[in-house]
């Protein structure tokens, strides 16, 4: 649910096609996630603008306040995480690892 927050915020209102597709995440489990968030009072549809046939998911002013919490949750579970490590260290492993991302 936070990938979808942060798209959200990084990006704006988007369908949720379009969220889905960007994070890898099937269109089943897709409405799943919005009626929670919608539910929750974290996001709302919305008629989009530019197809009337679709719906745009936009944050809820309680969503951005949930979203920035969880980043900075986040954030500070990384430090944490990382800390044993030098910066050099850190930014060895992280270009590591994006290596290894883009190969799939």
């Amino acid at each position: 649910m936070c990938g979808v927050l942060n798209l959200l915020k990084d990006q704006g209102p988007a369908s949720q096609q379009e969220i889905g597709e960007q994070l890898g995440i099937d269109r089943t489990t897709m409405v799943e996630i919005v009626d929670e968030l919608e539910r929750q009072g974290i996001v709302r549809r919305e008629r989009s603008a530019n197809d009337r046939r679709s719906y745009a998911v936009t944050l809820t002013p309680g969503g951005k306040v949930k979203q920035k919490r969880a980043a900075e949750a986040f954030d500070a579970a990384a430090e944490d995480f990382f800390s044993p490590l030098s910066a050099s260290d850190r930014e060895r492993l992280l270009g590591m690892l994006a290596r290894l991302i883009d190969r799939t």
